[in-house]
Formats: structure tokens, C-alpha cells, sequence
């Protein structure tokens, strides 16, 4: 590995390992009593902290397959409300600690290699929340982590397609991850039609496309979306680290075949969103979406 290089499941397991060896009596974070990775249990130890995915945003694509991105994590500190000025400042001590830590310690080691380049860390939000009885102090702020990423190889073709509609695209992307990643997920959906409740399971859409070429080439421009959703269950951190593994089999497949069977001119992941979402009768689903874009040839004669 090079300097910057990692993945969203070893940030998240990188900086919960950091922020953890701080709770130790005498340490910024003493008093934490959870330093959990997701979604938070319906019950919990407080205070507690979590650390949620947000988005993936790549920033630029270099020679040598190389990326840059933008990781962004949020970084919560859940307390009780005690309901005086002790209780707010106990979050507000903690919540500051972690954010001092975390751009004190952005470099991550592993062994003598950095797994990130830099980091940014946002203004500090204050809110409320419920368990059970007990009102909660929620305490956070956005972290944002610039890495690299190496993509695989890639498989080019020489020719390429005239004027291909977007739902073509979205076949062929549907076919190559159902084929490269099997069992990887027990669903696969193309367009809209909707999970039969088999998980984890992914969805694939043919967003726009452009209907005039790009101005001053012969170039049309198309998106679709690669949607990922497995269960929360219990909420324990492996939930949340094989919902993410998956994600990584996904973008290697979406980016060993950037031509689609001559369909293409290129195409690229743009941004990754990590969010939750509610389900009849699961509870609540991690939900990842892929934004994916491709340039395809358009075809100029009269």
C-alpha cells in the first residue's frame, strides 16, 4: 500500500481503534463508554460515541489508475440529558475531544504507512434524541478524509457504439455485476422494481441521458445508479463492515469494464452515498448509492 490508500471499512475500523485507545482513564475521550461503527442499537451503553459513513466524492481520476477521493465520516458523542449546564458540558467536552483527536491523529498509521493524506473537520452540531424515557444529548461533526484508490485493470475495447440509450448501458452494467459478483448478494433488481425482501440486494437504473452532444464534441452524457441495501438487524458493527465490503466487490467490477462492450467512450463512479432507510418489515435498511457516469459516441451525421 501507498501512502493515502484505504477503503471505507478500514477508515471507519481505523478511527474507531484511534478514538477507543482514548477512553482509558486519563485520556481525551475517559468516560466514553462505546465507541460503536453505524447505526446505533435500539439500547446502548451512554455516553457513547458513533461513527457513520456519509459519502465517497471523487475528486480526480490520475495516470497510473489512481484516484483521489473524499471520505466523509460523521462522528457522534450520545449522552443523557441531565438538564443543566453539567450535562451540556460533558457532551460539549467529549465532542470537542474527538474532534481535536481526530485532526491530531488524521494520518491513521498502518504500520509506517499513512491510510489517509489529510483531513477536514466540520463545525460541531447539538440536537436531541430519544431512548426510551431518557432524553439524549446528540453531539457531532463531519470529518472529511482525502485518500487514494487504486482501480483495478481495466478491459478496453476499440470500437464503439453509436448512440446507445441508457437502458442498454444499464443491461449491460446489470449482466457484468450479476455475473462478477454472484452470490455476493441474493438479489439483483433491474430499473425499478423493488427488492422481494432477499438481502442484501442491489438495484441498478438507467438515469438521463443527454440528448444533444456534449458542446464542442461527439459526445452524449448518461448516469445510473447502483443501489446497495442490507438489513441493520441488531446494528452491530459487523452489519455495517460486510454492507461495505460488498460495496468494494461492486466498484471493482464497476470499474474493470469502463467501456461496456464498446457502449461507452468511458465512464466513472462519481460519488457514494451512505444513508439509512426504513422498511416494512425489516426496520431499516444501510442503503449505499453508486453514482455512476458514462460518455458514449454520438452520432453526428445527418
Amino acid at each position: 500500500m501507498v501512502a493515502g490508500e484505504t477503503t471505507m471499512t478500514d477508515l471507519l475500523g481505523a478511527v474507531r481503534t484511534m478514538l477507543q485507545a482514548q477512553t482509558q482513564t486519563g485520556e481525551g475521550l475517559y468516560g466514553i463508554r462505546q465507541v460503536k461503527r453505524g447505526v446505533l442499537p435500539p439500547r446502548y451503553q451512554l455516553p457513547t460515541l458513533a461513527i457513520l459513513p456519509v459519502s465517497e466524492v471523487y475528486t480526480g481520476y490520475y495516470s497510473g489508475r489512481e484516484a483521489r477521493l473524499e471520505r466523509t465520516l460523521e462522528i457522534h458523542v450520545v449522552a443523557r440529558d441531565l438538564r443543566g449546564k453539567q450535562g451540556m458540558y460533558d457532551t460539549e467536552t467529549l465532542v470537542d475531544a474527538a474532534r481535536d483527536l481526530v485532526r491530531a491523529d488524521y494520518r491513521l498509521l498502518n504500520g509506517a504507512t499513512a491510510r489517509t493524506l489529510d483531513v477536514e473537520t466540520g463545525t460541531i452540531h447539538f440536537g436531541e434524541s430519544q431512548m426510551g424515557d431518557d432524553l439524549l444529548q446528540d453531539a457531532y461533526f463531519d470529518a472529511i478524509y482525502r485518500c487514494r484508490e487504486f482501480l483495478p485493470q481495466p478491459t478496453l475495447v476499440n470500437a464503439v457504439t453509436d448512440n446507445p440509450t441508457g437502458p442498454a448501458v444499464a443491461d449491460l452494467v446489470f449482466d457484468h455485476l450479476k455475473a462478477s459478483l454472484g452470490s455476493a448478494f441474493r438479489e439483483y433488481s433491474l430499473g425499478d422494481i423493488g427488492p422481494r425482501g432477499l438481502w442484501p440486494a442491489m438495484i441498478v437504473s438507467a438515469d438521463t441521458v443527454a440528448s444533444e452532444p456534449l458542446p464542442g464534441r461527439d459526445l452524449l452524457a448518461g448516469d445510473i445508479t447502483v443501489t446497495l441495501q442490507s438489513p441493520v438487524y441488531g446494528a452491530s458493527d459487523q452489519t455495517l463492515s460486510g454492507h461495505l465490503e460488498s460495496l468494494e466487490l461492486v466498484k471493482d467490477a464497476l470499474q474493470d469494464t469502463p467501456q461496456w462492450s464498446g457502449r461507452c467512450r468511458s465512464s466513472q463512479i462519481d460519488e457514494i452515498a451512505f444513508t439509512t432507510a426504513p422498511h416494512s418489515k425489516e426496520g431499516l435498511l444501510y442503503e449505499t448509492e453508486i453514482a455512476f457516469s458514462y460518455e458514449s459516441k454520438a452520432n453526428t451525421t445527418s
